[in-house]
């Protein structure tokens, strides 16, 4: 991993942590490089996690 993104994404989600349907949210992420003979490519993965009361629910 080239650089963690974890706390600023749970940073940014100060004040939305909880809802109808999930409470203590937070958020997850990382950023990734591969140098390869094609040049560098970067890929960004992020996302959520917590408690879900009903997962069925939209």
């Amino acid at each position: 991993m080239e650089k963690d993104l974890s706390q600023d994404l749970d940073k940014g989600m100060a004040g939305q942590r909880s809802g109808g349907n999930e409470r203590n949210m937070k958020g997850a992420g990382g950023q990734y490089a591969n140098i390869s003979g094609q040049g560098p490519q970067t890929m960004i993965v992020s996302g959520l996690y917590g408690e879900i009361t009903d997962p069925k629910r939209q």
